[in-house]
């Protein structure tokens, strides 16, 4: 059982407290996700969840969205996957998924509910003004020469091949151009008379979906990896890189080697090792948020979040530290890539309206003691499991 009163009265000192978050226990199972529901229909405006980690934030995610009724309310930020200083390049899927979040928020279209993996927080990313004038908003309407618009998707990560049936592909025939834009689940099918662009229509390649030819009247195509490229990269590349080379020992023919391949619009494999160099400033998520219109922050166990995020911090000193013993390395500091917790933590401290977490108690900003009371269902589930078995 949940009080819904009590919860209502929580969420209502949470959204106008001044001293503090107001701290809820006692959400076992799925009411963490209703609490965020009710929170999100409270306050009218838009939700930023911090979860330990990336199974958290895909549970709220998909029971945030249920609770509201709109299975798309809740974006997740995905977490990369790979091991950083390994020289490896991340699955492209994933690289692309994070790009259209980005992408959204460098634009100030946050979604209803953000849900983030707390050690995204520690990632340093592409800046914010780059993805936004990289993301392309194109119209039915429009005039788009397309040798120029090809040419720029290129250039933030898409790939030109014979048919465009994966994230990051697009095929150019004639007056059709087919593009799988990031984070989309089909593609888009441009047609265009001349450099006018006469229709935008959803396209799928495998004939499977009942969406497929269903008109747009625009359509927007985020970059499909963080390593945009602008006529200014080689030369920014160059100099960080042959700095970095100096330090290192490293031979300045390595250096020459990516400065041509990105001179020919080439990225190499295992290049995202080397984010830094790419940009003059890098921005973090919380510089994309605050870039983004107002929202509420959220913390979903605070404790754990701590610990993950101190524990990231500590596994990337201790690979960069292990990359940096191999000689002539192209390593930079851990700094240069990631933040340092502390910072982040006392931003979410600061800033939070709202902390979740599993113990049975919860006080507001103010002190003041209040209580929630949820019952645990899972007898209840197995006795039902149970019975379905024996039908």
């Amino acid at each position: 059982m949940i009080r819904l009163a009590q919860l209502d009265a929580a969420l209502d000192a949470a959204l106008h407290s001044t001293s503090g978050p107001v701290t809820l226990g006692g959400l076992a199972g799925g009411v963490a996700s209703l609490v965020l529901a009710r929170l999100r229909e409270k306050a009218g405006a838009p939700l930023v969840i911090v979860a330990p980690d990336g199974l958290r934030a895909a549970l709220l995610a998909d029971g945030l969205g249920a609770f509201l009724g709109r299975p798309d309310a809740a974006v997740v930020f995905p977490a990369w996957e790979h091991l950083p200083y390994q020289g490896v390049t991340p699955p492209h899927r994933l690289g692309a998924e994070r790009m259209s979040v980005l992408a959204r928020l460098a634009l100030g279209d946050l979604p209803e509910a953000l849900v983030v993996p707390a050690q995204t927080l520690l990632d340093r990313l592409p800046p914010r003004a780059l993805v936004a004038a990289s993301t392309r908003v194109l119209e039915v309407g429009g005039c788009y020469p397309r040798e120029r618009l090809v040419a720029d998707l290129v250039a933030s990560g898409y790939v030109r091949v014979p048919q465009a049936d994966d994230v990051g592909a697009m095929a150019l025939r004639g007056d059709v151009l087919d593009v799988f834009p990031a984070g989309a689940d089909l593609p888009v099918r441009l047609e265009f008379f001349d450099d006018s662009l006469e229709s935008i229509r959803i396209f799928d390649p495998w004939g499977k979906s009942a969406a497929a030819a269903d008109l747009r009247a625009r359509v927007v195509i985020p970059p499909a990896r963080d390593l945009i490229l602008t006529p200014g990269t080689p030369a920014c590349v160059r100099g960080h890189l042959q700095a970095l080379a100096d330090a290192r020992g490293t031979p300045s023919s390595r250096v020459r080697a990516i400065v041509t391949d990105l001179e020919h619009g080439i990225v190499g494999v295992g290049l995202e090792d080397l984010l830094p160099a790419f940009y003059p400033t890098l921005d973090g998520l919380l510089d994309y948020l605050g870039a983004a219109r107002a929202s509420h922050l959220v913390v979903d166990e605070p404790d754990k979040v701590a610990d993950r995020l101190r524990a990231r911090a500590d596994d990337l000193a201790t690979r960069a530290a292990r990359a940096a013993e191999r000689p002539g390395e192209l390593v930079f500091p851990v700094t240069a890539g990631w933040l340092a917790p502390e910072p982040v933590l006392a931003h979410l401290e600061t800033t939070a309206c709202l902390t979740l977490g599993r113990h049975r108690t919860f006080a507001g900003g103010d002190g003041t003691p209040r209580a929630l009371t949820t019952r645990d269902l899972s007898e209840l589930r197995r006795a039902i499991e149970a019975g379905l078995g024996a039908v």
